[in-house]
């Protein structure tokens, strides 16, 4: 694809209502023809990068930040960059498309499990090299996971330290948020890039609509239905401006407001900037993955949240629950009114118990070393409701959802976790 990506910055209402009256932007469109990357080439060169990196000699992690409010896309350029670099490290289409079930992760629960399962792939596999070690997660939307306000909780504390001294593992984090000032501080300061995303909205009879309607067939293999539509912008930060970026957006929430952003002087003028709409095709196939993985943590979370109460560590438990139904069906349900052949759950803390008898018929035994034995005899037509709509999605994930059982049955310990 040819596009002149200066050119249309130069078009856009960003730099005509905002920029343009900025001498320091009038002399970068002069004289920065680099600033200004086709987005493909863009893609290519950074996934190029990432992968030699993470696959050199000295094992290193590489985590980079993608910012966006909604609907700028923050999710399908993800993937599109979690595809480039699954496709530069070796994988197949067949092979990415199966990864991608492990590899998006919308919910907290999944996030440490997802690390035990490359930790134990990566023990189990001493004959593997940097490229069979190295791989990419994608983490939307992330403040989900690395809460600030979450960030002095035991649990969250000790993962992020954690996952803060695991540069051997090679992982690559392609992290996305709408709410960069709700990310905790130590995730911040792992960023090796950041990309901030915005739109603009533009209407039929627009100069660049017949070129905003060629690249929507190519996304949604159709025609645009309304009048009006968008062309979505990207600007790539390095490392050293990171801190100075992320210290003005904690301050106000402006992600909104791309005038703001871009106008932070000379010292935080983006290192690149691209067109990112024209790269979204890429996805493919992986967005619809996407769809159902994040419409099915939407379902998991109004279950545990909305509908059953269930909290905290008690999450743990009704995803080991749900484990069980999805390892046992469709013969473990017994009729279709939810009884089901029984499932016994140890559970060390009351407080893990909390919102579970809300899921159907419970019996919970309070055991003299003060353990609990959890029976689930029937599952109430929510909980069977959500299993039957996203069986397909859960057993493709059981590899990380069972993980934590496969290694207390190896006899892990803690500290090789």
């Amino acid at each position: 694809m040819d596009i002149d990506t200066r050119a249309l910055f130069e078009y856009s209402k960003v730099f005509q209502r905002h920029l343009r009256q900025k001498d320091y932007w009038q002399e970068l469109l002069k004289t920065r023809v680099d600033l200004f990357a086709e987005p493909k080439e863009f893609i290519e060169n950074i996934a190029d990068q990432i992968v030699e990196l993470t696959t050199d000699d000295i094992a290193q992690d590489y985590w980079f930040l993608i910012l966006g409010y909604p609907g700028t896309g923050k999710s399908s350029l993800s993937i599109v960059f979690y595809k480039k670099i699954m496709e530069k490290l070796g994988y197949t289409d067949k092979e990415i498309e199966d990864w991608t079930y492990k590899d998006l992760i919308y919910l907290l629960q999944e996030y440490p499990k997802r690390i035990a399962y490359h930790n134990y792939l990566v023990k189990h596999h001493p004959e593997w090299g940097p490229k069979q070690i190295a791989h990419p997660i994608v983490l939307d939307e992330a403040h989900n996971i690395f809460d600030i306000f979450l960030d002095k909780s035991k649990d969250v504390t000790e993962l992020l330290r954690y996952v803060y001294e695991i540069r051997a593992w090679r992982l690559i984090h392609v992290v996305n948020t709408q709410y960069p000032n709700q990310l905790a501080r130590r995730v911040q300061q792992r960023f090796k890039a950041v990309i901030y995303l915005w739109n603009e909205v533009i209407s039929r009879g627009h100069p660049l609509w017949d070129l905003y309607e060629q690249e929507y067939k190519k996304l949604f293999n159709k025609k645009p239905s309304n009048d009006k539509g968008y062309i979505s912008w990207a600007a790539f930060y390095k490392q050293y401006k990171i801190p100075y970026l992320m210290d003005f957006l904690s301050k106000t929430y402006s992600i909104d407001q791309p005038e703001l952003v871009l106008d932070r002087g000379k010292k935080l003028v983006p290192d690149f900037i691209f067109p990112h709409f024209f790269i979204l095709h890429e996805s493919g196939n992986l967005y619809k993955i996407y769809e159902k993985i994040k419409d099915f943590g939407y379902a998991t979370k109004a279950l545990m949240r909305d509908i059953y109460e269930i909290k905290d560590s008690a999450r743990s438990i009704f995803i080991k629950i749900v484990t069980k139904l999805i390892e046992g069906y469709p013969s473990i349900l017994k009729d279709k009114y939810g009884n089901i052949e029984e499932i016994k759950l140890r559970v060390t803390k009351a407080s893990q118990l909390s919102g579970i008898e809300n899921i159907g018929d419970i019996d919970i035994e309070k055991r003299k070393d003060g353990t609990y034995i959890l029976t689930v005899k029937r599952i109430d037509q929510n909980l069977l409701d959500y299993i039957e709509n996203y069986q397909d999605v859960l057993a493709k994930r059981m590899p990380i959802f069972n993980i934590m059982e496969v290694l207390k049955q190896e006899g892990y310990k803690r500290k090789n976790l």
